[in-house]
């Protein structure tokens, strides 16, 4: 089994799952924005190919690299495990026909309040939420959901930039405002 592995040499931890699907026989192709030499000396090894892009973030640079990989290398399976690529390996997966999550699964995990929003529907239980797009909206949110708040960028990776505010004062030194005015919703949650 061909396995395209996104950024297999960075973060770090992710040598270890490439050497992880050498050991489980498949055949790991990896595609990052490091150069060859760069990536670690585990994951090179581990790797059956390795094919450098400019930059990940560059989605169709990346897409059609790619296909004119497949051109010539079947290709079975798309991987990423690091949470800032998820949507490009959905939109591999769909641009090559390969099963796994598409890029419409992949949204709620990187917009975390469409994920709450399917858990609402679903049923389950989520803290009250909100999403937000300008300061002014953040505290009217702050306002109605009340204290204490986790203020999150909606496609946020993993906790950064996210804080906790458990008073107006928390909250006015959390900036907000500099989020916002960088095109960054935040979601106020209890």
């Amino acid at each position: 089994m061909n396995v395209l592995m996104i950024s297999p040499g960075y973060p770090a931890e992710m040598a270890f799952f490439a050497r992880g699907l050498a050991a489980a026989g498949a055949s790991a192709i990896g595609v990052g924005d490091q150069p060859p030499e760069a990536v670690p000396a585990m994951a090179r090894d581990a790797l059956a190919h390795y094919i450098p892009v400019g930059s990940l973030a560059d989605e169709d640079v990346v897409v059609a690299t790619v296909r004119g990989l497949a051109r010539q290398l079947r290709i079975d399976r798309v991987e990423c495990l690091w949470e800032p690529y998820m949507m490009l390996a959905a939109r591999l997966r769909e641009e090559l026909d390969l099963p796994g999550l598409t890029v419409a699964q992949t949204v709620p995990f990187r917009d975390k309040e469409q994920m709450k929003q399917l858990l609402d529907a679903a049923r389950l239980r989520t803290p009250r939420h909100e999403a937000t797009e300008t300061v002014a909206a953040v505290w009217a949110a702050a306002g109605r959901i009340g204290f204490p708040l986790i203020v999150k960028p909606v496609a946020g990776a993993g906790s950064a930039d996210t804080y906790q505010a458990d008073s107006t004062a928390d909250l006015d030194a959390g900036e907000p405002a500099a989020d916002c005015e960088r095109g960054q919703p935040r979601i106020p949650l209890p």
